[in-house]
């Protein structure tokens, strides 16, 4: 149940961070952004189609856990056993941080792109 909250919260954040080349010898043709404003700046990103297919992969999969992690902790905290209340009490703060990880990512987001609306 942990180990499954905590592969969301790694998820979250590859969704959210993005992914880019490494800069070696091979960069594809794709060239480093330069924009100081880009949150990208410096980096080479990856071509839109494989960002969304990553992203994709990746939704389907913390779809899946929090299925599992959800059914998980409804048995245990129902059962009312002490001995599984730490391991209840690490996967809701697990959760709970992810949570507020991605609030803040989407107030982030709509900071930056409120002048783009009235």
């Amino acid at each position: 149940m942990l180990k499954d909250a905590l592969k969301i919260w790694i998820l979250t954040r590859l969704a959210y961070e993005g992914f880019g080349i490494i800069r070696g010898h091979e960069e594809f043709g794709i060239n480093v952004i330069n924009n100081p404003k880009s949150p990208y700046h410096g980096t080479v990103p990856i071509p839109p189609i494989l960002d969304h297919q990553l992203d994709t992969v990746g939704i389907n999969e913390m779809i899946r856990l929090k299925d599992n992690v959800l059914k998980a902790l409804k048995a245990r905290i129902q059962k009312r056993r002490e001995s599984q209340w730490y391991e209840v009490f690490l996967t809701i703060f697990v959760l709970l941080h992810n949570l507020e990880y991605i609030a803040r990512k989407q107030y982030s987001y709509t900071k930056r792109h409120e002048s783009t609306v009235r």
